[in-house]
């Protein structure tokens, strides 16, 4: 039984870039800007998420697809749309004067460094999949498709989006006003002080009171990469935020001064963790 690509309603390529593209296209009738940088992993994983069973015939649909993903022909069989895929993704944003700019990390030794960082080994099954098949799918590309980029830093503080859906990359870029996110699977545009929606929920709390940055991200998590720590220090750290009164806007010094002054021991343990991102 094979998987069926499903493409979008509007452009011809997996339904979840779909509205990454529309959205970078509808940003840049409002705003002018000429690069988009976009996470490698993130094509991978959305195109992956496109291929399902036309037939609705199939009665457990994830189990069956799981063991697709599994054997060892699916990357024979599906290298080709792919390629066709990220040609297609290229061919739309240049032909509206968008370049796209590709970066693929390691994040090795942020995990030897954060122990709340999940690997292939902590990973679900089905997430350790798709990491082993953004290493496969990388390996097809050449030059005259794409240029992958180890990184990517911008220098010049023009406005650009950045398109991931790890929330480690975001701290790279946190605190700057030009860089907007887009969401990977929605393609909702967010300036940065929307990033707080990447932290893992925390029950009925709003987690709009804190600030995005790699200093909060290490402890509290998100919904992929690093696991939240206890609950019981990140309740600690919320009610701290809270008594000092911070918002989404909030500075990385005001945060780390606040944490310093009223629980120096947790402040201490942010403040080792948040070395780790200068690993990778």
């Amino acid at each position: 039984m094979k998987l069926t690509l499903f493409k979008g309603e509007e452009l011809p390529i997996n339904y979840p870039t779909e509205k990454i593209v529309i959205s970078s296209i509808e940003k840049k009738k409002k705003d002018d800007y000429d690069f988009i940088i976009i996470n490698f992993a993130t094509i991978v994983r959305n195109f992956i998420t496109a291929l399902d069973f036309e037939s609705s015939s199939v009665t457990n649909k994830s189990k069956e697809k799981f063991k697709i993903l599994k054997g060892g022909e699916f990357l024979a069989t599906y290298r080709k749309e792919f390629k066709r895929d990220l040609e297609l993704i290229n061919t739309i944003l240049n032909d509206n004067k968008i370049k796209p700019i590709y970066y693929l990390k390691d994040y090795k030794k942020l995990a030897k460094c954060n122990p709340n960082y999940l690997t292939e080994e902590t990973m679900s099954p089905g997430k350790a999949l798709t990491e082993k098949y953004i290493k496969s799918f990388s390996s097809i590309i050449d030059d005259d498709t794409i240029k992958i980029e180890e990184d990517f830093r911008n220098e010049v503080g023009e406005e650009y989006l950045l398109v991931t859906h790890n929330a480690v990359d975001l701290v790279s870029y946190q605190y700057q006003k030009n860089v907007n996110l887009v969401e990977s699977f929605t393609g909702e545009i967010k300036p940065f002080n929307k990033w707080y929606t990447k932290y893992a929920k925390m029950g009925n709390n709003d987690m709009s009171i804190l600030p995005f940055n790699g200093f909060l991200l290490s402890i509290f998590g998100c919904g992929n990469y690093i696991k939240p720590g206890k609950i019981k220090l990140r309740r600690n750290i919320y009610e701290i935020g809270k008594n000092e009164r911070w918002n989404s806007n909030t500075t990385l010094a005001r945060v780390k001064n606040g944490l310093e002054i009223r629980d120096r021991m947790v402040y201490n343990i942010l403040k080792d963790l948040e070395k780790c991102y200068k690993k990778i």
